[in-house]
């Protein structure tokens, strides 16, 4: 696609305070509202639906994007233009432990991972569905591979024992 006539992305003025300072909450379709202090990078969820396992009865994840009217179809179009174009075409995206702590607080998920409870694997069962049909359609639409990431770590050593990781992930 051609970009250069596109106008450059900006803030809306609300967003803006009086000293210039950009500041912004916005809520996805998982239900998790972000804070946003840069302008166009990723927030920190501020509110997270699954703070309390309470809500995991009633929690859903949202519809995929690719199953809306009409997207798979723009989806492969895309992904065949840019094969035409001899690029290589990659699918998947965040996965699903940055999503579980998207959901829920990150230290609570780190201590429902090492108590292994019925709530946080049940999350992950869902999580693992939704992603599983995130491949599926990407396949559908003819992607030449699938990308995995999550981050797992910090500059010095893995967030959990590898025992535990092992036995969770």
């Amino acid at each position: 696609e051609d970009f250069s006539d596109a106008p450059i992305p900006k803030p809306s003025p609300d967003a803006v305070d009086a000293d210039g300072r950009y500041h912004e909450f916005q809520t996805d379709g998982w239900g998790v509202t972000w804070e946003m202090r840069i302008f166009s990078m990723m927030g920190h969820p501020f509110r997270q639906p699954l703070a309390d396992w309470a809500a995991l009865d009633s929690f859903r994840c949202p519809p995929h994007p690719l199953a809306e009217s009409g997207a798979m179809e723009r989806y492969a179009r895309h992904v065949a233009e840019e094969q035409e174009k001899g690029h290589y075409v990659k699918g998947g995206g965040i996965g699903f432990f940055e999503r579980m702590h998207a959901l829920r607080p990150f230290e609570d998920v780190l201590m429902d991972i090492y108590d292994n409870g019925r709530e946080i694997n049940r999350l992950a069962d869902m999580l693992m569905e939704y992603e599983m049909e995130e491949l599926r359609l990407a396949c559908e639409a003819g992607v030449d591979g699938i990308q995995f990431g999550d981050d797992f770590g910090t500059t010095r050593a893995m967030l959990m024992s590898p025992e535990i990781w092992r036995s969770f992930f």
